[in-house]
């Protein structure tokens, strides 16, 4: 009996390590189509160009390398095809939902002030601020960008708008003051919507606050109080 079956192993031409091998691989292979669409979830709602690069690369390597299985005769090419079928499908559809997602909200990013944010934490008052205006609201969803733009980094606002499209936004507040007896505070506000804003407040494409405080103020973490009076949304 035992002789049989060495026999029929003979004659398959494969060992039974082989197979274990190859079954392992199909299964390592699933297992990867997962994590590596887990991956571009994950980069999609972090940078929407980034997710399509990685997409348009990886669905070429991939698709070389089943090409390659089929030239090799590989039995499990069928296999991964057929994975890569559904993946493709189930991905596409959840590309199509989140992209209904975001653009049915309201998405506010919040860049990075330039100032001492260590000291008087300006960009914390109004992220707190916002996120308790509207931190019930599931039409409004609250960003941020650790980046510090600048009048100076690509004319300020044409960097903000550049910032707004990559991760999808309506609206890109960004600042700047200094620590001076007067802090000369920027409240820069872009609106990318503005028709589609008017629903919660109507503003021009790019506005500025200057709210008149003094070091003072600060110090005393009155700002917060004064820039309430100047409505951000």
């Amino acid at each position: 009996m035992l002789n049989k079956n060495k026999n029929k192993a003979k004659k398959s031409g494969k060992s039974t390590l082989t197979i274990v091998q190859e079954i392992l691989g199909v299964i390592g292979g699933i297992v990867g189509s997962i994590m590596v669409i887990y991956g571009f979830i994950k980069t999609f709602r972090d940078d929407v160009s980034g997710f399509t690069w990685l997409l348009f690369l990886g669905g070429a390597i991939w698709l070389y390398v089943i090409w390659q299985m089929f030239q090799m005769q590989k039995v499990y090419a069928y296999i991964f095809l057929a994975v890569t079928v559904v993946g493709g499908v189930s991905g596409w559809v959840g590309w199509q939902g989140q992209v209904q997602a975001k653009g049915d909200k309201l998405i506010v990013l919040i860049a990075e002030f330039d100032g001492p944010e260590e000291v008087y934490g300006l960009r914390n008052e109004i992220i707190e601020s916002l996120s308790k205006d509207f931190g019930n609201n599931d039409d409004v969803e609250i960003q941020t960008v650790n980046e510090i733009i600048t009048p100076e980094s690509d004319s300020g606002s044409a960097r903000a708008r550049q910032l707004g499209d990559k991760h999808q936004a309506d609206v890109v507040i960004w600042g700047w003051y200094r620590p001076t007896e007067n802090p000369n505070v920027n409240i820069h506000i872009e609106n990318l919507s503005a028709k589609q804003l008017e629903v919660y407040y109507p503003f021009d494409e790019s506005s500025t606050y200057q709210p008149e405080t003094t070091l003072k103020d600060l110090d005393r973490l009155l700002f917060s109080r004064k820039s309430g009076t100047k409505p951000i949304l």
